[in-house]
């Protein structure tokens, strides 16, 4: 078996995830994350650039091999771009090792270690500008991305419109927003263009979807956009989670809507 071909994928939806995607000639392929926030592109230009070409025409299950070639084979050596982009091949060369052998990778490692995980039983989310929630209206509303792109896209994929609304249904946040269980606390810049006020309300109004919703807050900052109320509103949801996750207390019931001066 011989690599014959690796493909770099940067979506999500423009920039943001870095995958790479390992095909060899009996047809079996194995992906690997190379996703580095703020330098994806990067991982992704040295990916297509030095090591895609070094990979075609070598054996996929030389996993050890490949890595210590990569990494002894660049003068210089480490760094989060390199590592990222190494890193992605590595694990792409075992999901390729799994399936041919017909095992979940964590069997060929070593076997399960343990059958479960002790976690701690309490949980509470913090909402900043939430994002991608009551997608429709957020289209009507603005320009900005992440809403300008998908008008943009479908100003010329005019044929899309009914398909790409029906895709983003389903990652819609106010979807998610109404199973929620947990409390709440929300913050919302009422000048955001990237996620206009209205749809951040929507979440909120809909979070947990019943008169027996989870306890929730918000805090609204008028004259502000997407920064919303930075270090003031950190303060903020710091005292409110010492209130909630208090081992003696108990979340507070309804809303919490603040006015705009902050004041309950």
């Amino acid at each position: 078996m011989r690599i014959v071909d690796a493909r770099v994928i940067v979506t999500c939806p423009g920039r943001n995830f870095v995958t790479l995607k390992i095909v060899t000639d009996e047809g079996v392929t194995g992906v690997g994350d190379a996703t580095l926030n703020g330098r994806e592109l990067a991982v992704a230009s040295y990916l297509r650039d030095h090591l895609v070409p070094l990979l075609i025409g070598r054996d996929p299950a030389r996993i050890e091999d490949t890595w210590q070639y990569l990494y002894q084979g660049s003068y210089w050596r480490r760094g989060p771009v390199t590592m990222s982009a190494i890193a992605a091949v590595d694990t792409a060369l075992w999901d390729i090792k799994g399936k041919v052998a017909g095992l979940p990778v964590y069997q060929l490692l070593g076997g399960r270690s343990r059958e479960g995980v002790t976690v701690y039983g309490h949980a509470a989310l913090l909402v900043t500008a939430p994002f991608l929630c009551d997608v429709q209206r957020g289209i009507e509303l603005t320009d900005a991305s992440p809403y300008g792109d998908i008008a943009r896209y479908l100003a010329v994929h005019r044929e899309a419109e009914e398909a790409v609304r029906r895709t983003l249904s389903y990652v819609d946040g106010v979807t998610f927003a109404r199973r929620a269980t947990a409390p709440a606390h929300f913050g919302l810049g009422l000048r955001d263009d990237v996620c206009p006020p209205s749809t951040g309300f929507a979440a909120y109004n809909q979070y947990g979807g019943g008169s027996a919703a989870p306890a929730r807050e918000m805090h609204t900052y008028p004259f502000n956009g997407h920064d919303g109320g930075e270090a003031v509103h950190v303060r903020r949801q710091l005292r409110w989670l010492d209130t909630v996750l208090r081992p003696t207390g108990r979340p507070r019931v309804g809303s919490g809507l603040r006015d705009r001066a902050g004041r309950r």
